[in-house]
C-alpha cells in the first residue's frame, strides 16, 4: 500500500501546479507515496474546511507545501501547517515555478527543506522525509 502524502497549496493561485504534482510520484516519477488533496468544501464554511483538512491528512506521513507567490501568508495554508506539525508529519516545501514567495509562516520553526520544482531534488527530499517519518512512527 502506498504512503499518503498531503498536498497543501493556494486554491486560487497554485491549483494548476499542485494538481500537476502527480507526475513526480510513482509509477511515472521517482517520488514515493500517493498525493492526497483537500476537496473544495468552502461553501460549507470554516468548520467544513477544517474538517476536510483533517480528513485529507488522516493517515498521511508527510505533507508537501507548494510555495507560490502568496502561500506564505494564507490563513488556511498556515492552518494546514499547524496541523501537519501537530500530527508529526514529515514536511517538504516545494517552490512553484517562477514563484518568489516564502514558506508558510507556521513552518518557519521546523525549517523544512525548500526545494525547486525539479523531480530529482523534490523526490530526494520527499523520499528522505517519508523514510524519517515512517521510522519515527515505527520506533
Amino acid at each position: 500500500m502506498s504512503t499518503p502524502v498531503f498536498i497543501s497549496y493556494n486554491f486560487v493561485s497554485d491549483r494548476e501546479y499542485a494538481h500537476n504534482i502527480g507526475v513526480f510520484f510513482q509509477p511515472r516519477g521517482p517520488c514515493q507515496g500517493t498525493p492526497r488533496f483537500v476537496k473544495d468544501v468552502s461553501a460549507g464554511g470554516d468548520r467544513a474546511i477544517d474538517d476536510e483538512i483533517r480528513r485529507a491528512m488522516d493517515g498521511c506521513v508527510a505533507a508537501v507545501f507548494v510555495c507560490g507567490q502568496n502561500s506564505h501568508n494564507s490563513p488556511w495554508i498556515n492552518r494546514e501547517a499547524q496541523l501537519a506539525i501537530s500530527l508529526g508529519l514529515g514536511i517538504v516545501a516545494l517552490r512553484a515555478p517562477g514563484a518568489l514567495g516564502g514558506i508558510p509562516a507556521e513552518l518557519e520553526a521546523v525549517n523544512p527543506p525548500l526545494v525547486p520544482w525539479d523531480s530529482d531534488a523534490f523526490c530526494a527530499a520527499l523520499n528522505r522525509v517519508i523514510a524519517q517519518a515512517v521510522a519515527a512512527r515505527t520506533g
